[in-house]
């Protein structure tokens, strides 16, 4: 089996390839939790505190609180052989849910579980206190990618539509030379994409760009306006662009389509409509499906950034 693959963008950035050989709708093969610079590649929703669900997960879900809900589904669309060893559903906290029906995979949690397990993919369950302590770190790094996200220098720009309403498109703009080049860059508000009356639909172009980072400012996301259509209805589009929502608080996409990944670290997530993409909040309410592919595109990591940082300070005093 192939290995994912990594290169620096400013001494910063990792890029997070496919596995060489591995058909799984966008979902990498699973590796080493402590050498894997991009969780959202890893897993399919990542919520840090609760989680209450009645909706199914295609890929992998980690919950560093409690879950609950009536029924929920997991590991729907990954292959039961390879992802067999693999913690597909994660818990820190206590499991309170009616009824789960592992399709893949194993359930580990830190706390009590009440209701009824069906392993269809041959799965098991692990009692582990000390799986609540991994999501910290997880949480840290994922802070980090946020802010560091929303730092970057935008490349792109977006027309809003005024007067009549019209469609929103993302053209995007890549930096076409350096350590960053492929990589486009949008700031936009999310009440003037997200809410927003005249925006009737939204687009994507890709153009020469590789990935997208799309920074979203606002505390408060209340979706009421525009779907998405064309490219990013697409798995290629929806596994390479992910909109940084740096400073949400709450977020609500109603019952409308989403694509492409969700990276909220401060957020509360409620939605109704379909998410196609890897999510990454504070907490969620998941009510719709939460589908693949999970994140391949650009995605800072620390520990480049600090090994690289060092390495400059070790160069530097050797000239002089």
């Amino acid at each position: 089996m192939g290995r994912t693959c990594a290169r620096g963008v400013s001494g910063r950035f990792m890029i997070v390839g496919m596995i060489a050989g591995v058909a799984l709708l966008g979902v990498n093969a699973p590796t080493a939790e402590a050498s894997t610079p991009n969780l959202l590649g890893e897993w399919s929703l990542i919520a840090f505190e609760n989680a209450s669900s009645n909706s199914n997960n295609q890929g992998r879900a980690w919950i560093g609180g409690n879950l609950t809900g009536s029924a929920s589904d997991y590991g729907t669309r990954l292959n039961r052989n390879l992802f067999r060893p693999q913690d597909i559903l994660r818990v820190g906290g206590s499991i309170q849910v009616s009824n789960i029906n592992m399709e893949a995979g194993s359930i580990r949690h830190g706390g009590s579980i009440t209701g009824n397990t069906n392993f269809n993919g041959g799965g098991q369950r692990f009692a582990a206190s000390s799986v609540a302590s991994l999501m910290p770190a997880a949480r840290g790094q994922l802070l980090w990618n946020s802010n560091f996200l929303r730092q970057m220098t935008a490349t792109s720009t977006l027309t809003i539509p005024t007067g009549q309403p019209g469609p929103l498109n993302f053209n995007a703009v890549p930096a076409s030379s350096g350590p960053s080049a492929g990589v486009a860059v949008f700031n936009v508000s999310g009440a003037s994409v997200f809410n927003n009356s005249r925006v009737q639909q939204m687009d994507v172009n890709f153009g020469t760009a590789t990935s997208i980072v799309i920074n979203v400012s606002g505390t408060t996301i209340n979706w009421t306006n525009g779907n998405m259509i064309g490219n990013l209805a697409n798995d290629f589009a929806r596994a390479r662009i992910i909109w940084n929502f740096f400073e949400a608080t709450s977020i609500n996409l109603q019952g409308r389509a989403f694509s492409g990944a969700i990276l909220a670290p401060l957020a509360h997530l409620t939605h109704e409509g379909v998410i196609s993409g890897s999510v990454a909040v504070k907490s969620i309410d998941q009510r719709s499906e939460i589908h693949l592919p999970s994140f391949v595109g650009y995605i800072p990591s620390p520990g480049a950034a600090a090994a690289l940082v060092m390495g400059g300070l070790i160069a530097s005093r050797r000239r002089r």
